[in-house]
């Protein structure tokens, strides 16, 4: 199954933020989150049911940065609508405790959904 990867501005300030101290892997990580699409990577969470949600962790090649203390990559799998969308992304060690990601996913997850409604809505007014 083909699915688009879906960019929203929510996921766009995490992305900054995440890497703002980290500027030489910026187009590394792009890359890698644009393949998302292709093999679907990471581990399902459950927390996030019904929706289909995965977090893929990278590692940071030019800062010598492992997966395991990498960046987190959360994103929203819409079978139904063939679509990707990040959620949200972090370095691991920068956030104090799972529940402030678990707490900003669920709200990013929302917010998107809501974006989603919307625009879907505006492109079958148009049409």
């Amino acid at each position: 199954m083909q699915y688009d990867l879906i960019k929203t501005a929510t996921f766009d300030r995490s992305f900054e933020k995440a890497l703002k101290k980290f500027p030489n892997s910026v187009s590394d990580i792009k890359t890698k989150i644009k393949s998302i699409p292709n093999d679907l990577p990471g581990d399902l969470c459950t927390l996030f049911s019904p929706n289909s949600m995965k977090k893929v962790r990278f590692g940071l090649k030019e800062y010598r940065i492992s997966k395991s203390a990498g960046l987190r990559v959360f994103y929203l799998i819409l079978e139904a609508k063939q679509k990707i969308i990040p959620i949200y992304i972090y370095k691991k060690r920068d956030v104090k405790t799972e529940i402030i990601v678990t707490n900003n996913v669920k709200q990013n997850i929302k917010k998107i959904l809501k974006e989603i409604k919307q625009n879907h809505s505006h492109q079958q007014n148009s049409h």
